[in-house]
């Protein structure tokens, strides 16, 4: 099972965005905007006796007090994946409790060699 998120990660700090692994609250801890991330799905798709391919999605969720925010982490997001190879299969804008939200989510089918791996 492949976890491309460290490499995601690397490529997040390049534009300077915080990625957070767990929602923000009404605390003053947080500061906005900001975004959170989470392996959506990791799902075999084809498997032979040593090596396979599988889909590989994660969900980013841009939170921000404002829509010129939202906007531009949601695209810049967008360029970051799209150059990793991802594909967006889901974007949502979203108000809830006087935040913006955008909900992205990307897909990947990696070839595996499980060989590798063990």
């Amino acid at each position: 099972m492949l976890d491309l998120m460290p490499d995601i990660i690397e490529k997040f700090k390049n534009f300077d965005i915080k990625l957070l692994t767990a929602y923000p609250s009404d605390s003053n801890s947080v500061s906005y905007p900001c975004v959170t991330y989470f392996d959506y799905a990791n799902e075999d798709k084809v498997i032979g006796d040593n090596m396979g391919y599988s889909d590989i999605s994660y969900k980013f969720e841009v939170w921000s007090l404002t829509i010129a925010d939202r906007m531009r982490l949601a695209k810049t997001i967008d360029m970051i994946m799209k150059s990793l190879r991802f594909k967006r299969t889901m974007a949502e804008p979203q108000f809830l409790n006087g935040k913006y939200r955008h909900i992205l989510i990307y897909r990947r089918t990696v070839f595996e060699n499980y060989e590798e791996e063990n």
